[in-house]
């Protein structure tokens, strides 16, 4: 870890994580800076309060009080704890609030939903209520009730193969646009399955967080630090990575290192004075300001890939990314991209196949829960920390199906998958959870419901 900060202080460089605790730093070691701001800030809002980790959240004690301090937020949406997220944090606050008169604080509680018909609202309550937190009050739902109607909306579970869910979206194609059906799931490897599967079968749909497929290879992140490079000449873990791009054997890399450190030089720009080549030279040139997609176009010809289909994946994200974009610009874009939030989904009239994590926050009329199994939802990492006495693990996965569960309006399927390719057949405690049962029955097609 020290050896990835000294590498990054080395290039001039922060990360997310070092920007706050540089500013905490600066607020420690210099009261009167701190001073300066804390009479300038009236007010803190935190949204999505659940999903701060513990520094976010030791950053507020700076503000709050003097400040005014507003928090939006709902335990049962937590679901990002693999970024550290910690909801009992949120928790906490609120039960000690009552023991700190300077941070004392009054609870509104938001409960009426006005997106999913009753019967999808009290499936989500019933399941939610498994999770030992009791903050929340569950909610109420604002459409329909439970005599019936369309406003009503009607959730059920199901067991099927992929090809069973296409012929169910393309029983509903009549009556409902593309745009208007979801398919959730709680990994990418299940969605790009049904994708294929649905491609064979002419059903349009766009797969929302397929750009993880091109930025988790290599060749991505070496089309980054070229560009990184025209930036930054001081990053060395760039150069270090683009070893065989730049044609830098261990001696030349340790000649380059070497003049850097004791002339002072930027290191890529020790590189040009001993042994630059074709892709160094057209990097050297490139300016910040100058566009991109030429500038990839070029570099990308001169990539060393084991993998032409990885680089070709790789060149098309960056070119997407890239259109009527300098250099700069497209660096500062793919630094706020993510994957898990959905930043590459599409406003096209296709069925939308995405993560749960990534449909935080969206909302459809219809949506099909695929893969309500043990071993998919909850995961099986879950299923195992529970064993080893982590409840908590399992309560994120309760957390995750509530979300996906509650993007429906009308319509939720939640489908057991029966599948020889599928490591597990079992059905996900989800379902009884929810107070649902399976049934072979296909009511998406039900006139009374659509």
């Amino acid at each position: 870890m020290f050896d990835y900060w000294n590498r990054l202080r080395t290039a001039q460089a922060l990360d997310f994580g070092m920007i706050l605790q540089e500013t905490k730093r600066l607020f420690d070691q210099c009261p009167d800076v701190l001073r300066i701001y804390q009479n300038g800030i009236r007010h803190v809002s935190v949204d999505e309060s659940q999903d701060l980790d513990e520094f976010q959240h030791g950053m507020l004690w700076y503000f709050w009080p003097p400040a005014h301090a507003f928090f939006v937020g709902d335990l049962r949406q937590s679901i990002y704890g693999f970024r550290k997220a910690r909801p009992d944090l949120l928790r906490r606050l609120v039960t000690d609030s009552s023991h700190d008169p300077t941070r004392s604080f009054e609870i509104i509680q938001l409960q009426h939903n006005f997106r999913s018909g009753s019967r999808i609202v009290t499936a989500a309550n019933t399941l939610i209520a498994h999770n030992s937190d009791k903050l929340a009050e569950p909610m109420i739902a604002a459409l329909g009730n439970e005599s019936g109607g369309i406003e009503s909306g009607h959730i059920q579970a199901f067991a099927g193969r992929y090809i069973d869910l296409v012929g169910r979206i393309e029983g509903l194609r009549g009556v409902y646009q593309d745009r208007e059906i979801a398919v959730i799931a709680r990994k990418h490897a299940i969605l790009r399955n049904l994708q294929a599967q649905m491609i064979e079968s002419n059903v349009p749909c766009q797969r929302v967080g397929r750009s993880a497929d091109a930025t988790q290879v290599v060749e991505f992140s070496k089309i980054r630090a070229m560009m990184g490079l025209v930036l930054n000449r001081r990053d060395a873990v760039a150069v270090t990575l683009l070893s065989a791009e730049l044609g830098l054997s261990a001696e030349t890399l340790a000649r380059t290192n070497h003049l850097s450190a004791s002339q002072r030089l930027p290191i890529f720009d020790a590189y040009l004075q001993i042994a630059p080549n074709q892709i160094g030279n057209i990097i050297g040139y490139a300016s910040p300001h100058g566009p991109a997609m030429p500038f990839i176009d070029q570099v990308a010809r001169l990539i060393h890939s084991e993998d032409p289909d990885h680089l070709n994946r790789a060149v098309e994200f960056w070119l997407e990314q890239s259109i009527d974009r300098t250099i700069a610009e497209a660096l500062e874009s793919i630094a706020t991209f993510d994957n898990d939030k959905g930043d590459d989904r599409q406003d096209i009239d296709a069925v939308t196949l995405i993560t749960a994590h990534a449909a935080k926050g969206l909302e459809w009329p219809v949506v099909f829960i695929l893969g309500a199994n043990e071993g998919l939802m909850p995961s099986a990492q879950s299923i195992k920390a529970a064993v080893s006495n982590d409840p908590e693990a399992i309560e994120e996965e309760r957390r995750l199906a509530y979300v996906a569960v509650t993007r429906g309006a009308r319509y939720v399927g939640l489908m057991h998958l029966v599948d020889e390719n599928e490591p597990s057949d079992e059905q996900s405690r989800f379902i009884e959870e929810s107070g649902l049962q399976c049934v072979t029955e296909d009511i998406t097609n039900a006139a009374s419901i659509f």
